[in-house]
């Protein structure tokens, strides 16, 4: 059992460390309220954080974006190599809908370059390949 002066001693430790936490805090400890009886409000700088992130990115007013072409070209091989899942590797594709219906997945097909197929019967459609590095230069 603790001696009862070690539990005073305790407890005016107690009070002084919540009158000091008042102070500092800028409480005002006349109501008769201690910390451990006083509730703060929640602490939101997250939050705040947050919303100042996205007013100082985010902007209804038309931007303009430059970019190089090789960057674009690349953007473009990119999306198109994860379009698709990757079942092996667990990863989720790019698509999200089916290619008749998904506008990105249009646009990336329509933006790349297409190449005859080798031993294609006539009327089959080119097959969709890459940028390569020598395409992107002569683009570029």
């Amino acid at each position: 059992a603790v001696p009862q002066k070690i539990r005073e001693a305790a407890e005016r430790v107690r009070e002084a460390t919540c009158q000091h936490l008042l102070d500092v805090l800028g409480g005002d400890s006349s109501e008769g309220q201690t910390a451990e009886v006083r509730r703060w409000e929640e602490d939101t700088t997250d939050v705040q954080l947050a919303t100042i992130l996205y007013k100082s990115h985010f902007s209804l007013r038309q931007s303009i974006v430059r970019l190089s072409t090789v960057d674009i070209l690349e953007l473009t091989n990119m999306i198109w190599s994860h379009m698709e899942p990757r079942k092996k590797e667990r990863k989720p594709g790019v698509r999200i809908k089916p290619p008749d219906k998904d506008r990105v997945y249009q646009l990336v097909e329509t933006i790349l370059p297409r190449k005859k197929q080798k031993q294609a019967p006539p009327g089959a459609p080119e097959q969709v390949v890459l940028w390569s590095r020598e395409g992107q230069i002569f683009l570029a």
